[in-house]
């Protein structure tokens, strides 16, 4: 599942205080597994970690370092997964240095990769969660293209929000030169919402800027775009994305 959850700096209500149990309550409806999320500060993750079920834990590193400024989380289910290794890096030509910008970047721009092993039949997965730039078209495409390069030989999930149209745009492209595969887009419909909606009604047909991709090990059984926007308050100005993955 990958979920932009709005920053809670926006200046227009909804409020983060009042998001908070709608963003609880979609995320145990879904009861997902492996939960990527985009914008939430330290703060909104620890509103998550104290009212969601226990078995759920977050990692993550703030785009300013530590505990500063927005997180590309990654939150996981214990029961589920053992933790074997995680990192939070920048999609820069300095991705080990936090805070770090290029290619014209509003804003420094992160990824999170967990490498978890599933506690039932022990095979290895990365989970990559991303969020690419909202103003320079350039650094979309290096970001892609680092996130292509980062992968091993594990089953593996990219995920996120890339600010950019599925299928449609040259993040997309350079992703798919990597070797990933859309898992959603086999289950799009002409109803399926865009995964925008600016606090405003679902839009049918709209694009998709949140994503799912896996290695092609992995099977896509179903997707969904989840329609939020007859929760009261919205909980989020984007819609969160759930995919069902099986390994072969």
């Amino acid at each position: 599942m990958t979920w932009n959850l709005r920053t809670e700096n926006a200046l227009e209500p909804p409020h983060w205080p009042d998001r908070l149990a709608g963003v609880v309550s979609v995320i145990e409806e879904q009861a997902p597994h492996l939960l990527g999320t985009q914008e939430a500060s330290a703060h909104m993750l620890d509103d998550l970690a104290s009212h969601l079920p226990s078995r759920y834990a977050w990692l993550g590193e703030g785009r300013l370092g530590a505990r500063n400024d927005e997180f590309t989380a990654v939150v996981y289910d214990t029961a589920r997964f053992d933790l074997l290794s995680w990192r939070t890096w920048w999609l820069s030509e300095r991705p080990d240095v936090p805070g770090s910008t290029a290619w014209g970047a509003a804003f420094p721009r992160t990824a999170t990769t967990v490498r978890l092993r599933d506690a039932g039949d022990g095979t290895a997965y990365t989970f990559v969660n991303a969020h690419l730039d909202h103003v320079s078209e350039q650094a979309r495409l290096e970001g892609a293209r680092l996130l292509g390069g980062s992968l091993g030989h594990d089953p593996s999930v990219v995920l996120g929000d890339f600010n950019a149209p599925a299928r449609a745009s040259e993040p997309y492209t350079a992703l798919a030169q990597a070797g990933l595969v859309d898992a959603v887009a086999p289950h799009v419909t002409d109803a399926t919402p865009g995964t925008f909606s600016g606090l405003g009604p679902a839009q049918p047909g709209g694009p998709h800027i949140d994503w799912v991709l896996t290695t092609p090990d992995l099977t896509s059984t179903g997707a969904q775009v989840v329609d939020v926007t007859g929760l009261e308050p919205v909980p989020s100005d984007h819609l969160p994305v759930v995919v069902d993955l099986e390994h072969h």
